[in-house]
């Protein structure tokens, strides 16, 4: 189809060279270069397929990747894309000399890549065509001319993938405020340009109403989280895999505002999304049992949780071993479910299996591991062995002074279970002192109006 303002088409060639280039370049290899040749006016879409036998990059991870070399004119602008049903795709753009001017993940459609791109100057170009996931499968690079009012949508939807990865990054360094404009912003240009049913918008949808969560704007992020589904919904089918995420997002939100009930219809959902397309051992199968958990334990349904919890506990001793940090987390979480439970005895063995290893993993003078002692302290409070967990509270308090310093929550924490712990066993005046200790901190630290703070 022919653009006003746009007299050129592109043909495809290929032939083999080879390619080097110094450091922070490609790095040198004799790969097959399909160089593309500017003679007409109308759109290229060029049918490829990546397979294991093609060249690796080795300055994008070791992915499978190929080649394509392109004449471009300063001052046009051109829209690369690369689609592909089987795999994330990535576009990589170089000048001759292999130098990065542009990349690219999912500003396409979905995990569809795309680069918008105006040469300063007439020169050949290259563009890497390869995978983010790692999978391999066919694929469509296509070449565009844009006239100029294609040119000013596309930049302005390249401005809004942009913000969007902006958004994403402060939001990953919770700088939440400044992050809020940003994801705003990239939401009401793709809701302009592409409508409010498109997966760019849904995406946006799903960042935006993830930063109001975090600022505790539930009310306010609950229909970005609903909109944000029902887009993937259309787009992908109620079984895909990403539908599972959207699912937990939204039962996240609802649990923040309170409504545990509907949010399990939605866990539970993900759930059975992550079973069936990933399988009863997989490590987002385990995140899933875990959050399932959680919330039938806001609910009171503690057996119910208990259940879904050994079956995280399964899953990371058979995905990681047992000396490792998310092996012990699972037995300390169904160690916590057992305690509530009323068998404090069973719930025993697990905190001290997850203290072991992390004392293994970490070493006595470590965080996790006083936070391990801790929750050992507790449970033989219960259990009314307060001689037992008095060894231990006062351990932990002499790590968190040292670990955290003699000004911090942690330390107060650990001096209120002392406390505790001595008025238990009729040392009162020794109590009291550790608790002026636990109020001065958390006074100080924490504030006068801090719950905290009043809990003394």
């Amino acid at each position: 189809m022919s653009r006003p303002g746009v007299v050129c088409v592109l043909w495809l060639v290929c032939r083999m060279v080879s390619s080097a280039a110094g450091p922070d370049k490609t790095p040198a290899q004799v790969a097959p270069v399909r160089e593309l040749t500017i003679v007409g006016d109308r759109e290229t879409r060029i049918d490829g397929k990546l397979t294991a036998q093609d060249p690796q990059h080795k300055g994008l991870g070791g992915k499978h990747y190929h080649l394509y070399e392109i004449k471009l004119s300063a001052g046009v602008h051109y829209k690369i894309d690369l689609i592909s049903k089987t795999f994330d795709a990535f576009l990589r753009l170089e000048d001759e000399t292999g130098k990065k001017l542009a990349s690219d993940d999912d500003g396409g459609d979905r995990t569809d890549a795309r680069i918008v791109f105006a040469p300063v100057k007439n020169a050949a170009y290259r563009i890497i065509a390869t995978t983010f996931d790692g999978k391999l499968g066919a694929y469509i690079l296509s070449v565009q001319l844009l006239n100029a009012e294609e040119s000013t949508k596309y930049l302005q939807l390249a401005k809004a993938t942009q913000l969007l990865e902006a958004a994403n990054d402060l939001g990953n360094k919770a700088k939440y405020a400044e992050a809020e404009p940003l994801a705003r912003q990239s939401l009401a240009i793709r809701r302009k340009l592409l409508g409010n049913e498109a997966y760019a918008t849904g995406t946006s949808s799903t960042t935006l109403g993830l930063v109001l969560d975090a600022r505790k704007k539930y009310r306010d992020a609950e229909p970005l989280h609903r909109q944000a589904l029902a887009i993937y919904r259309k787009s992908l089918g109620d079984e895909h895999v990403e539908i599972a995420q959207a699912y937990a997002n939204l039962a996240d939100n609802l649990s923040h505002q309170g409504r545990h009930r509907e949010a399990e219809d939605f866990e539970r959902r993900a759930l059975a999304i992550r079973r069936k397309s990933l399988g009863v051992e997989h490590l987002q199968t385990a995140l899933s049992c875990h959050r399932l958990a959680f919330n039938l334990s806001e609910q009171g349904r503690h057996e119910d949780a208990g259940a879904l919890l050994a079956e995280v506990l399964a899953i990371h001793r058979k995905k990681h071993g047992e000396l490792h940090r998310e092996t012990a987390a699972s037995y300390r979480d169904l160690g916590v479910n057992l305690d509530r439970r009323r068998k404090s005895r069973q719930a025993e063995e697990l905190y001290r299996k997850a203290l072991d290893i992390r004392r293994k993993l970490f070493g006595e003078e470590h965080l996790q591991t006083a936070s391990s002692y801790q929750t050992l302290a507790g449970n033989l409070r219960r259990q009314a062995r307060y001689q037992e967990a008095e060894q231990i509270d006062r351990k932990v308090l002499a790590l968190y002074r040292k670990l955290r310093g003699e000004e911090h929550r942690d330390t107060a924490s650990a001096c209120k279970s002392l406390a505790l712990n001595l008025r238990e066993q009729g040392h009162y005046s020794e109590a009291e002192q550790f608790d002026r200790e636990a109020l001065k901190i958390r006074r100080k630290v924490l504030g006068e109006d801090h719950p905290d703070t009043a809990w003394r």
